[in-house]
């Protein structure tokens, strides 16, 4: 799961993340540091300026809830005006762009003093792990607050301590962030051993308890809006908790919770499928609003504009010529095309005229060396295998760490496993991570953490392993549980058991004890 937290000034002293103008998620990979083509031999292709292109109509619909939302009932005749909950499901395939388009209300949050955004992410190497993304997202936002005032820190502090009592400390578990703001209250976070016959009111417990920490978090920051992304790979755990969430009638405070989701990996028999089946007939119960967003590829159009944008060519005939090249190539997905763009510019494929500060291209040349494009995950795969081959081999030990890990976990694992996939002397984990954050594969986030730019990239990386992803998983797994120290070990317990029992079943009787503490 991956995490990011931006936030307007709010009550207390919080301070104001801050905030790129919403664009496009277009990583910046194989190009050389933003650099335009009038001003360099280098000749890169500039995605940083290119606006949101095609997704007006789903911006617009997204902040209509937001603004919904924040309404206040003087404001508004709608006899539906007490319902200050939204619920809104951005739907489409990979690459569609969902994600751009949730991220286009960060804007208007900041524009409000006190709101807050709090985006989180599910992985799909993680999808079997209870709570994944919205602990993670609420732990995200427990490191914020407590980077701020003293202020701040008392009023979530009392707040939590006033309503959540005792049971703080079942949170507290799942949510270590947490601990910073409850310290005074618990000695210990870890959860008693209860039984199974207690386990339905354990889960009673933290139903309830996320309830409350969400009514703490939505009366200190409001507007208040949770971003989940990638719903498809969400646990049973994590839905019921997004349920409890929007439905809670006695959190009187503005909250909107965004869902993003690949449409075509959900079918009618799938968990997420249903839950959104059930919300739909809770809403006037419960007093919570559900919108749908889809989002489409790109028709001959957006690719136009596009191209206009990141390969300015007065000639329109020659552009319309590309852009149906790349229709045909991508089936106008907008992730495929900015790939297939890159991979057009990294072949040589589209050239920078200095002189006429304007590029050109053959399209019959184009369309002749394109014709093998099978899909996307081949062709960034195409485009890794040409990396040096250390990068390539940390890419394969990244890829199965999720879509975030900390530079330490990524170091441990090079330093111990790494050395047997080069011939070579190793090269250190720090200068293997600059090449491959400059190549805008992964992303550094704040704390030495760093993140795939996009679930794609990871699953090509992913495919660099061939043949042995069992005999990868296990020996990554095994080295994560004998080099972390005990605490490192129960933080990344999910994922060391996932590893390890997609290893490798002939070993599983050497890590029973930790399978049995995952399942606990």
């Amino acid at each position: 799961t991956t995490i990011s937290v931006t936030s307007a000034s709010i009550p207390g002293g919080l301070k104001t993340s801050e905030l790129r103008k919403p664009k496009a998620a277009v990583p910046k990979r194989f190009l050389d540091d933003d650099v335009r083509p009038s001003d360099s031999p280098n000749h890169s292709l500039d995605f940083e300026s290119m606006p949101l292109v095609g997704r007006d109509k789903e911006a617009s619909k997204l902040k209509q809830c937001f603004d919904r939302m924040i309404e206040t009932p003087e404001d508004s005749h709608d006899a539906s005006s007490e319902r200050k909950k939204e619920l809104v499901l951005i739907e489409g395939i990979s690459g569609a762009g969902k994600s751009a388009v949730a991220l286009t209300l960060q804007k208007e949050v900041a524009e409000h003093i006190g709101g807050i955004f709090v985006a989180g992410k599910f992985d799909m190497n993680t999808s079997s792990e209870p709570y994944s993304g919205i602990c993670k997202a609420f732990g995200a936002l427990c490191q914020k607050i407590q980077e701020s005032s003293a202020e701040a820190i008392c009023t979530v502090q009392a707040g939590i301590n006033e309503h959540l009592g005792s049971d703080v400390e079942l949170l507290v578990h799942l949510i270590p962030e947490l601990k910073g703001l409850v310290s005074d209250t618990i000695n210990d976070p870890a959860i008693t051993d209860l039984g199974t016959d207690e386990i339905e009111s354990r889960l009673e417990r933290l139903r309830f308890g996320f309830r409350v920490l969400m009514r703490v978090f939505s009366s200190v920051f409001s507007p208040f809006v949770l971003f989940m992304d990638d719903l498809q790979w969400a646990d049973v755990s994590s839905l019921q908790v997004l349920e409890f969430l929007i439905s809670d009638t006695q959190n009187e405070n503005g909250l909107m919770i965004i869902g993003c989701y690949r449409s075509d990996e959900v079918d009618e028999n799938s968990m997420l499928h249903n839950k959104i089946v059930v919300l739909q007939e809770m809403t006037e119960k419960y007093k919570f609003l559900v919108t749908k967003i889809p989002v489409g590829a790109f028709g001959l159009n957006e690719i136009e504009q596009v191209i206009s944008s990141v390969l300015p060519n007065p000639n329109v005939a020659a552009t319309l010529a590309l852009a149906k090249i790349c229709l045909k190539r991508t089936l106008g997905n907008p992730f495929f095309v900015l790939e297939f763009l890159k991979m057009l510019h990294h072949e040589g494929l589209v050239l920078c005229d200095v002189d006429a500060k304007i590029w050109t291209w053959n399209v019959d040349k184009v369309d002749a060396e394109t014709m093998s494009t099978a899909n996307v995950v081949v062709m960034l795969h195409n485009q890794l295998t040409k990396l040096p081959q250390q990068v390539q081999a940390l890419l394969q030990c990244a890829s199965y760490l999720g879509s975030t890990f900390s530079e330490s976990i990524i170091d441990l694992v090079w330093t111990t496993y790494g050395r047997r996939l080069v011939e070579s002397r190793i090269e250190s984990t720090a200068s293997l991570l600059e090449v491959i954050v400059k190549e805008e594969i992964l992303e550094k986030r704040d704390n030495s953490q760093y993140r795939w730019v996009h679930d794609k990239l990871q699953e090509a990386a992913l495919t660099l392993t061939g043949e042995r992803r069992e005999s990868f998983q296990l020996d990554i797994g095994r080295t994560l549980y004998y080099g972390l120290d005990k605490k490192q070990v129960e933080d990344e317990l999910f994922t060391i058991v996932d590893l390890i029992n997609n290893g490798n079943v002939l070993r599983l009787s050497e890590f029973a004890k930790a399978n049995l503490r995952a399942a606990e």
